[in-house]
């Protein structure tokens, strides 16, 4: 599946994103499009998959799947803390000046081995935290959002909205971890 889609993704859009990132266009990218926007795959056979080089990471098929709630720590955002859930096979790595999204608290994050889950630059953030990522996460949501705004109309401040049920949503996360 992954060389089906890394090969439309390099004839038809590869050009077109990394124009969009030169342009400082905000990218969240989950799972597989996580593990295609870095430097490249590598199937389970050896054979290499090219990524597109939006981030500075590599990703290694695993026979293992990784999978359940998964709780980072972020150090560039407030509250600290994004929740999501996890469901891959990939292990992926962090390059020289791959940043991290944030330090794993619980779950496998990019590859269980190392402290780390995604990987960022400012405009661009790469994870494996999918579901769901944005509506439990109501301040990460903004965050992408006032980058985007402030991309085209300078620093806008954002009105408040009822968050209310996300916030729920993100503290039973941390709740049934026991945080």
């Amino acid at each position: 599946m992954q060389t089906f889609v890394a090969d439309d993704l390099k004839k038809s859009k590869e050009q077109a994103l990394q124009d969009a990132a030169a342009q400082k266009t905000v990218m969240l990218l989950t799972g597989g499009g996580y593990q295609l926007s870095g430097q490249f795959f590598e199937a389970e056979d050896g054979g290499r998959i090219p990524g597109i080089h939006l981030l500075d990471t590599w990703t290694v098929d695993n026979d293992e799947v990784m999978s359940g709630d998964i709780i980072i720590e972020c150090d560039w955002l407030s509250p600290n803390t994004l929740v999501g859930f996890e469901s891959h096979s990939g292990k992926t790595f962090l390059g020289p000046t791959g940043r991290p999204l944030g330090r794993r608290i619980i779950g496998q994050g990019n590859n269980g081995e190392d402290a780390f889950e995604g990987c960022r630059t400012e405009y661009i953030f790469g994870t494996y935290l999918h579901g769901p990522i944005l509506p439990r996460n109501p301040h990460f949501t903004d965050y992408l959002i006032h980058l985007a705004l402030k991309r085209r109309y300078g620093d806008v401040p954002l009105i408040p909205l009822d968050d209310e049920l996300e916030w729920e949503a993100h503290q039973r996360v941390l709740d049934q971890a026991g945080r």
